[in-house]
């Protein structure tokens, strides 16, 4: 494992375990904050853990399944 503490953005896909271009439009949409250095453009350690953290906030707090069966429409003559 590498020391670093900016990834590049094929880097941080990779850990991610998305493709680059989808890691860019998550940046561009400002999900996902990176820092410009020149012409490249980096993304933290510390922000690649916050935005998976949010991803698994947001899924613990999406409405569960109601319990039981599930129930299908009566079709209508």
């Amino acid at each position: 494992m590498s020391d670093k503490i900016l990834l590049t953005v094929p880097e941080a896909a990779e850990r991610l375990g998305v493709g680059r271009s989808f890691l860019y439009g998550i940046i561009q949409r400002g999900d996902l904050p990176s820092i410009k250095l020149g012409r490249a453009r980096r993304v933290s350690l510390t922000a690649l853990e916050s935005f998976v953290a949010r991803l698994e906030e947001a899924e613990c707090t999406e409405t569960t399944l109601p319990e039981g069966p599930p129930t299908w429409p009566t079709a209508i003559d």
